[in-house]
């Protein structure tokens, strides 16, 4: 029988957006500043916050996304890397190759 893994990841994602609201400035969640150079900044939100940088507001993504990118590409780059390698390795043999193999002769 197969283990569903939902209930975990929406305990995950329970406990970081319970971390993001109980300290707003951490590695998930980042706030705006107030204002920059008499302009008033927006307010951050899921995607992005604001930062001021030379009497300007300027905007940023929040540091969930680069590192939820950084994950997904290191995910099918390792993919496809162990892919290759099985490919090299294991498809070259005859015998362990179930398509060619004579298991159904």
């Amino acid at each position: 029988m197969r283990r569903s893994i939902s209930l975990p990841l929406l305990l995950v994602a329970f406990w970081c957006l319970q971390v993001a609201d109980a300290n707003p400035n951490n590695w998930y969640y980042a706030t705006s500043a107030e204002s920059c150079g008499g302009q008033q900044c927006s307010e951050a939100n899921g995607w992005r916050f604001y930062t001021c940088y030379e009497q300007k507001c300027e905007h940023h993504l929040q540091p969930w996304f680069p590192a939820l990118v950084l994950v997904v590409a290191c995910a099918i780059i390792s993919s496809v890397v162990s892919c290759l390698i099985r490919c090299l390795c294991c498809c070259c043999c005859h015998e362990r190759n179930p398509r060619t193999a004579r298991y159904y002769a």
